[in-house]
């Protein structure tokens, strides 16, 4: 006779036992825990190409790193994912070392991850030269060597007086000084000494007016020889003639001011003013004028 089949009930406690038993297994457990972790293993991955997908090719905004200590700067450049590279350094007087001067490309800009920005930052020390490697300076135009100095080899240039050179073109260096001592004034020349770059050269021009000389006495001459004499040692006349006079080359000169006296001096490139008449003054006699005699200085005059 056919066994009778097994009840509904019956086979849902054989399945409801089987199952009990395989949940008390290793086996079952372990093989839950990697389908667990392969999936934690799945989002995580998923997440991290997500980001990756959504931020690839962005631009972001540069920060401004100018006058930020240079190690504070990398520190947030790491965090935004950008990289400072220092490509020089400069002493600037007054400054604290290892701060960012200027930085390439510019704050602000539209730049992607893992730009590189270079930037030019401070140092504690000035870098020197020898005075003797720097160009040629004594009685050589100041305007021209000002621009050398300052353009190619960053030194500062300071005008601090003035001396009288009869003999040679005005603004042109007769005295270079340095912290206060003379580097070079054509019969000295400090090669050796150290100039800081960033530092700064003092200079002493040379002038064609300011120098002092006795009154000439121009009474009695010729305003043709008066004024030629005085244009030899820079000074000017202001001729100021009588109604007779029709050619005031060949007037007399009668009376002169400032006066002649021989004690009084007066500045190189002043004038003096003369007054002339068409005959010869009778105070001064017969015979040919007397020539004008020279009062140019033996000596340099400041």
């Amino acid at each position: 006779m056919p066994q009778p089949t097994a009840s509904f009930t019956d086979r849902m406690k054989h399945h409801l036992k089987e199952g009990w038993i395989l949940l008390r297994t290793k086996f079952f457990w372990k093989n839950i825990l990697l389908m667990l972790g392969a999936f934690l293993l799945f989002v995580l991955l998923f997440g991290l190409f997500l980001r990756w997908f959504t931020n690839h090719g962005q631009q972001l905004q540069l920060p401004d790193y100018t006058n930020v200590e240079v190690n504070k700067a990398i520190e947030d450049a790491d965090d935004h994912e950008f990289e400072i590279v220092i490509v020089d350094s400069i002493f600037v007087v007054g400054q604290k070392p290892n701060m960012i001067l200027r930085q390439i490309p510019k704050p602000g800009s539209k730049v992607k991850e893992d730009r590189k920005i270079y930037v030019t930052v401070t140092k504690g020390q000035a870098d020197q030269i020898a005075f003797g490697k720097l160009p040629d300076l004594y009685g050589k135009g100041y305007e021209e060597k000002k621009r050398e100095l300052e353009e190619d080899y960053r030194i500062n240039c300071r005008i601090v007086g003035y001396i009288y050179d009869g003999g040679g073109p005005p603004n042109h260096i007769l005295e270079v000084i340095y912290a206060g001592v003379t580097v070079d004034n054509g019969d000295i020349k400090a090669n050796e000494t150290n100039i800081e770059i960033g530092g700064t050269l003092d200079f002493i021009l040379s002038r064609a007016e300011g120098g002092e000389l006795p009154i000439p006495d121009l009474i009695c001459k010729r305003y043709s020889e008066a004024e030629f004499f005085t244009q030899t040692i820079n000074m000017k006349l202001e001729p100021i003639a009588d109604s007779d006079v029709k050619n005031m080359e060949d007037a007399f000169i009668y009376d002169q001011q400032p006066k002649f006296e021989p004690a009084a001096k007066i500045s190189m490139g002043e004038t003096i003013k003369v007054f002339l008449k068409k005959e010869r003054p009778i105070e001064c006699g017969g015979g040919r004028p007397k020539p004008v005699e020279s009062t140019a200085p033996k000596d340099t005059v400041n």
